[in-house]
């Protein structure tokens, strides 16, 4: 299954930009302000105003000290940080499979794998966050290909 545009064929994939995946601890500050729909424990009356997921660039360090705790070495002259909020349940593990610019849309697909589980999921918050170099882009879309094991 898969959110946003048609499903590519594996081999039109291509990471541009030396995009790659860093782990990121958000601030408690800025997770409670950048809720998402769907998260265990929200109470419905909030949840229904929230949007599904969210997707933010941080291309400052300003920026980025308002957002996150880690201690990644980012050149804010030269790369950036794209995060993508959502929800998840039972994912053990996910791959990026393509990061380009078309017609001014910065495009990023990536997949994520599940456990299968006869249980009823309970939805909890997952970042994928990404670094790579600076790019020109009029807006960004994140496509996520979700696989089961």
């Amino acid at each position: 299954m898969r959110s946003g545009c048609k499903l590519r064929k594996k081999t039109d994939y291509r990471i541009d930009f030396n995009a790659e995946f860093i782990s990121i601890a958000l601030k408690k500050e800025f997770t409670k302000e950048n809720l998402i729909r769907d998260l265990y424990g929200i109470e419905p009356e909030i949840a229904k105003d929230l949007p599904y997921d969210r997707t933010i660039v941080i291309d400052t360090k300003e920026m980025a000290d308002e957002i996150y705790d880690s201690h990644i070495e980012v050149d804010y002259t030269k790369e950036m940080l794209v995060l993508y909020i959502y929800p998840s349940y039972n994912e053990i593990r996910y791959s990026l499979k393509d990061v380009r610019v078309e017609d001014g849309e910065l495009k990023i697909t990536f997949e994520t794998i599940s456990k299968s589980s006869s249980i009823q999921p309970v939805y909890q918050l997952s970042i994928m966050a990404l670094k790579m170099d600076k790019t020109d882009y009029d807006t960004v879309s994140v496509y996520r290909i979700k696989s089961r094991r």
